[in-house]
This record gives structure tokens, sequence and C-alpha cells, in this order.
């Protein structure tokens, strides 16, 4: 049995060995059995030589009990004990259910690593059928029922970092024989082990389901005992699904692209589906193309969307209207609004909306000191939106000059033979209406020169 550990932790090394090569390891240490498990067998096969590095602990207090601060100190000294490099660092949860927890466990740690490192998370095959059956149980599809991967990546803090999991195989009875045999001192959370029944008033209370509590101690050991390969058979499962999910993304990728509108698209913030094209799709793969869409990528959002909002979207997609005020809100890790105009359908971040929403200030710009070539229209640190000296066609020009758009401004379009007013010009020009406070005159010695949006320009005469 404990063969076995070090054999599956070795399988997978050799497998991802490629990936792996050259990145720094991290390995996220709660203190419990699986963790300290997975802690104790990498120190001992780094020294025996046969694993190339020696990843550092990583925990993550919590605040969220009173043991917390116990329990970071207990792994803070095994790991002092045994000579392993430890971080220890705290989470700032935002809210109080399992999901708020998990991000807030996984920004702490990405703050304390860089672009491109591996975290080493000790979940097994105990934990894989726990999360195929949730999300079973919640209609998930292929990619939600594919459960977890045994590598993937994953966007957290401004940083991608890479996930490893190398025990998907193994079972919570390997690893606990284990931890017993070479007397680890793990900690045994006494939330893994609610029953989820006589307490949900407190549940309740404070947004806490203890779901996967529920599948473990109640749920798991009857399905068990009917059927007793059943984590081996649900984790296969699993696998065989992500297979399955991944061939299926391939093909989501290439219709996707296909009825995408890319010169309205801004990733991440904007994304921007072309409503004729994708209505000349079948049923599934507008379908797959929507699931797809709204999950943007495993970067952004770790959880696939549900088929209740997949089928909202499409519905969104095929009403006969084409313009209408109907707004689908998408939850995702940065929320999302969902909307249709003029024949396309938009995904918009919520701090793009914010963003688009504030009003462009008026600046004077003197042309001879601008030295990178670009006029910063707004940039509020994090989006920015510029214009290129090279659009503006100077000369012996002194002043530029920007400020926002008017309704009442009288434009002309170059190639166009009439003046239109601000408002005209907008709802000609199919500007979505919450772009039209980000719609800005550069004007060149007080001479009307270039109309901008942060997506597109339009020359003047």
């Amino acid at each position: 049995m404990i063969d076995f550990l070090q054999i599956t932790l070795m399988q997978s090394f050799q497998q991802h060995a490629s990936q792996l090569k050259g990145k720094r390891v991290w390995l996220a240490c709660s203190g419990g059995r699986d963790s300290m498990a997975l802690a104790y067998l990498t120190h001992q096969l780094y020294l025996q030589g046969d694993l190339p590095f020696a990843p550092q602990l990583i925990h993550v207090n919590h605040g969220l009990q009173k043991a917390n601060d116990d329990w970071a100190q207990q792994v803070s000294t095994w790991a002092n004990t045994h000579n392993i490099p430890c971080k220890i660092c705290h989470a700032n949860v935002q809210g109080t259910n399992e999901q708020s927890a998990r991000n807030g466990r996984y920004e702490a740690m990405a703050k304390q690593m860089t672009e491109g490192d591996v975290l080493m998370l000790a979940h097994h095959g105990d934990d894989q059928a726990e999360t195929l059956l949730m999300r079973l149980f919640n209609g998930a599809g292929v990619a939600g029922l594919s459960a977890m991967q045994a590598w993937s990546t994953r966007q957290v803090a401004g940083k991608k970092i890479n996930l490893w999991r190398p025990w998907l195989t193994a079972t919570r009875a390997d690893i606990t024989a284990y931890a017993q045999a070479n007397n680890l001192p793990y900690i045994d959370d006494p939330t893994n082990f609610s029953t989820g029944l006589e307490d949900s008033n407190n549940q309740q209370k404070n947004g806490q389901s203890n779901t996967r509590s529920w599948l473990r101690t109640q749920l798991m050991p009857v399905i068990q005992k009917k059927y007793p390969q059943a984590v081996a058979n649900i984790s296969r499962s699993a696998h065989l699904l992500g297979n399955a999910n991944n061939v299926l993304s391939q093909q989501a990728d290439t219709l996707q692209e296909s009825v995408t509108n890319n010169s309205l698209t801004k990733p991440p913030y904007q994304q921007v589906l072309d409503i004729e094209l994708l209505q000349q799709l079948t049923s599934p793969e507008q379908s797959l193309v929507v699931h797809k869409w709204l999950q943007s990528s495993q970067n952004d959002e770790p959880l696939p969307p549900n088929k209740q909002r997949v089928d909202d979207v499409l519905r969104l997609i095929n009403r006969s209207d084409n313009d209408h005020q109907t707004q689908i809100e998408w939850q995702g890790n940065n929320h999302y609004t969902l909307c249709r105009y003029r024949g396309h359908l938009y995904r918009l971040r919520a701090d793009w909306l914010a963003w688009l929403k504030q009003p462009v200030e008026p600046q004077i710009f003197d042309a001879s000191l601008i030295k990178d070539g670009m006029l910063t229209i707004k940039n509020d640190g994090k989006i920015s939106w510029l214009v290129s000296l090279e659009d503006l066609n100077l000369n012996n020009t002194q002043k530029i000059k920007v400020r926002a758009l008017n309704r009442d401004d009288k434009i002309t379009l170059a190639g166009h033979g009439v003046a239109k007013s601000g408002k005209k010009l907008l709802q000609d020009l199919a500007v979505p209406t919450w772009c039209r406070d980000s719609m800005a005159l550069v004007l060149v010695d007080d001479v009307a020169t270039i109309l901008s949006s942060p997506m597109k320009k339009w020359y003047l005469r």
C-alpha cells in the first residue's frame, strides 16, 4: 500500500517531467493527513535522489476557526524538524462558504508564487469521486464530470500557476495507512466529517452547505458497501470523460473562432459572438460553443457553467427581436454580464463595464513632449486606452486636445458628406449603449480629427 503511493507519485512525475523541468514546485500543506503524507513522501524521495526537487511547503491560515493558528504552528514546527522549507500565509476570505474559502486559499498561495510555478495538491481518488458526484447531481456536462485533472493551469491573482495532482488514483485508505505507519502528526479538520444533517441550521446561517462532507460520511459508505470498487471506477470514468472533454474542447475552440467577431473582442474583458453565424450551427454545436464561451478558459473560470445558464443564453441568441434590454448575469470568478446588441452577443466583465462608464476627462497635450508616440485617453492602472500619434498625421502641430463626444457635437466622418449630431452618429455607428460614455474626440490644433472608442477609431473631415 505504501509502495503504491510511491509508485503512483513517480508515475505522475515521469508523465509530467517535461512540464516540471526548470519550474519551482510548492506543496499546499493544510496539515491534514493527505498533504502531510504527500509532503513526507516527496521529502523522502528527494533525499533518496528519486525526485530532482524538494517542494517548498505552503500553509494557508484561514483565520476562520480558533484552531487555525495552532494548525499553522504545528505544520511549521514539523517542517522545521525535518528541515523542509515552509511558508505560512494568511487568506483574505470573502464569504463563508466552501468556494469562498477555496478562492481565498488559492489567492493567498498565488501571491507567494511567481508566474509558471507548480503547486502540488494532495487530492486523491476519493476526492475525485466526491467531486464527480457533486457535479453529476448539479447537472454538469462532460467538462464538469471530468472533475479534477492531474495537470492543469489556473489564473490566480494575475498569475498563471500550474496545478499538479499526482495522487488522483490513490485512495484515502492508502494515504491513511501511510500516514499512520510513519507516525505523521496530521490534523483532522472536524468540518471534513460533519454529516451535513445535524447542524443544518448553522450551515444555512453561515452559508455552508457541507455537501462534500455529506457525500463523504453518508452517501459514499452506502455506495461502497454495494460497489467496493466505486472510488476507483468513478475516478476512471472521470479520466475517460477528461479525455473526451479535451477532444470536445478542441472542437469548441474551432467553432467558437468561426463565430467570433474579432474586431469587437477585447480579451479578457469583452468577448463577442456573431449571432447570425451562431444560428447557422446545429443545436448541439451552439450548446458546445456557448458552454465554452461562458467559461472563457479554465484559467479564468475553473468551474463550468450549468445547463440552465447555457439554455438561458441559447434562448437569448434565438430570440426573434434584435434590440432589447435583456441581460443575463454570469457569476464567474470575475462576474460577467451577457447581452445582445445589433446582432452580436456580448460577454462583458464587471470591471470592464465599470471602466467604460468612467467619463473621458478633457486633456491637452503638447505634441513635442510626447515621446512614446501614444496618447493616453484613459488608464486606471489595469485597463488602458491609447491612441497612436501616427493616426493624427501631425506636421507642425503644437496642441492636441482630447474630450468626450457630446450629444450636440456636429461630426462629419471621412467619406461622408453629411454632418450628424453626436447622438445620431452613435446610433448609426452601432456603438453599444454601455460604450457611449467612452467616446472621445481628438482635436489637432482645435480641428476634430479622430473619433475614438476603446475598440475602434473613425477619421473625420
